[in-house]
């Protein structure tokens, strides 16, 4: 797919700026982004004379636990991520207070990271860590990484109460890093909380924001986490920005797109997906979008039963053919 082609496809808001990604690359399942945004650190706080009482270390040692998730989670080791998840939970349910103290009020700031990172993994105490991430991530006076990972720890927490005017609200911020994480928490909250079949105007905003971060060339992690929370929301709306992501240049936010086209099974993606396959995309990519059409040619019912489809292949040319001729019968 020339990058032209691309750029008459997809028109682009210029937002400036960057921010760590540790996303993998070739799969939606991969879901449970750790996006975080490292604190800065004075002369004093890089001392490694300043001295701790056994609630510091134990944050810290939470902090460690957490990175260490994130690393079994990139290798894909599921069942050690999860247990070592229900470690982190467990240490933090029961020492709440240590952790949301100092978030809030810790005496040095890598030492309040270090809590805030933390929270997003609270189990018996999700709603009082949501309260106090919410908190964090609402206060203008706030450090950004502080707000970043605050609004990450959100989506960490898979809690369906939690409200989406803070995370919509930070996905209008001037900060790349801010913005992408709201998106990337926004994307984890509607999985679990089901989108209104009529929309509200908090929802249109949202959809309004992922779309202007969708379209932004300067932010690819941003439109990585902006395409996941419009798939997520699983509503017909959102088609036409499904559809438009798969002309981006990111191999991630094209599969992120497949991804929303296939949990809608709307036959108004065909000749999109139909064009995707004659571009020449990636085998992930193939494989993501044969997928789409295969959902969509068995609950459209333009085919009885997966059997059908089984000799289409990739071919761009017999499935336009099959559907052609589907829609004659």
């Amino acid at each position: 797919m020339s990058t032209m082609h691309r750029l008459c496809r997809i028109p682009a808001h210029l937002i400036l700026g960057a921010v760590l990604w540790t996303g993998c690359s070739s799969s939606p399942e991969s879901d449970e982004v750790t996006n975080i945004v490292k604190a800065g650190t004075g002369a004093m706080e890089d001392q490694q004379a300043v001295a701790m009482d056994d609630d510091t270390r134990m944050v810290r040692n939470t902090s460690e636990s957490v990175k260490r998730y994130e690393e079994l989670r990139l290798q894909g080791l599921t069942r050690a991520m999860l247990a070592l998840r229900s470690t982190i939970a467990r240490t933090i349910d029961d020492n709440f207070d240590v952790f949301r103290d100092m978030a809030l009020d810790g005496k040095l700031q890598i030492h309040r990271n270090m809590a805030v990172r933390c929270l997003g993994f609270a189990s018996e105490r999700r709603e009082d860590a949501r309260e106090t991430l919410i908190q964090i991530a609402s206060n203008r006076e706030e450090k950004t990484f502080m707000v970043a990972n605050a609004a990450l720890g959100l989506g960490i927490l898979h809690d369906p109460d939690t409200p989406l005017e803070p995370i919509v609200a930070l996905m209008g911020s001037g900060d790349a890093s801010i913005r992408t994480n709201a998106a990337q928490a926004l994307s984890e909250i509607v999985k679990i909380k089901k989108t209104p079949r009529e929309l509200t105007p908090q929802y249109m905003a949202a959809i309004d924001r992922c779309a202007t971060m969708l379209y932004d060339k300067h932010n690819r992690n941003g439109r990585r986490a902006a395409v996941y929370a419009l798939a997520n929301m699983r509503h017909p709306y959102n088609l036409d920005h499904l559809m438009a992501a798969l002309g981006d240049d990111d191999e991630d936010v094209q599969i992120g797109g497949l991804f929303g086209i296939d949990l809608l099974g709307d036959q108004r993606a065909i000749e999109s997906l139909l064009e995707y396959l004659r571009d020449g995309p990636t085998t992930a990519g193939i494989t993501w979008a044969v997928k789409a059409l295969k959902t969509i040619a068995l609950q459209s019912g333009l085919a009885k039963s997966p059997a059908e489809l089984q000799d289409l292949d990739d071919s761009a040319r017999k499935w336009d053919e099959f559907f052609r001729g589907a829609r004659m019968r």
